[in-house]
């Protein structure tokens, strides 16, 4: 008898939701991500990020990414 597959369950889409998901699919797990919305666009809300979050963005191998449209928004 073969051991069954974990399945993982992550409800919110958010940027918590999507950095779990990623920090997961880097350990070898792989999880679905249930969010409400039928899409995911801009709000135009600001997002602040702590000391912890910002290394972990980075451990991730996202934080410059995610910098980029910050920066593009200042700039214009």
């Amino acid at each position: 008898m073969g051991a069954q597959k974990l399945r993982l369950a992550i409800i919110g889409g958010g940027i918590g939701g999507l950095t779990l998901a990623l920090a997961l699919r880097q350990r070898g797990l792989e999880a679905d991500v249930f969010e409400q919305a039928p899409e995911l666009t801009e709000i135009g809300a600001a997002v602040a990020l702590s000391a912890n979050s910002t290394r972990e963005l980075r451990r991730l191998g996202v934080l410059d990414a995610m910098r980029r449209p910050s920066q593009r928004n200042r700039q214009s």
